[in-house]
């Protein structure tokens, strides 16, 4: 099995047990923007997610997206 293969396997087995997969990042990500490494990069990503405005722009978010989509 591959990498390509592994890491789709991983993202099925965490969609059936209720965890949202679609979105996930990569160190390449930050990386094609900016000039890092990839604990740079790594660094990067825990600080940007570990943000309490993201948090909230993510909550704030999710409470429009819920009046579209719950009836």
């Amino acid at each position: 099995m591959n990498t390509q293969q592994e890491v789709q396997q991983a993202k099925e087995t965490l969609k059936q047990n209720g965890y949202f997969t679609e979105s996930l990042w990569h160190v390449t990500d930050v990386m094609s923007k900016y000039n890092c490494t990839e604990d740079e990069a790594q660094e990067v990503l825990s600080i940007t997610f570990e943000d309490e405005a993201t948090y909230e722009q993510i909550w704030v978010a999710m409470d429009y997206a819920v009046v579209t989509v719950v009836k």
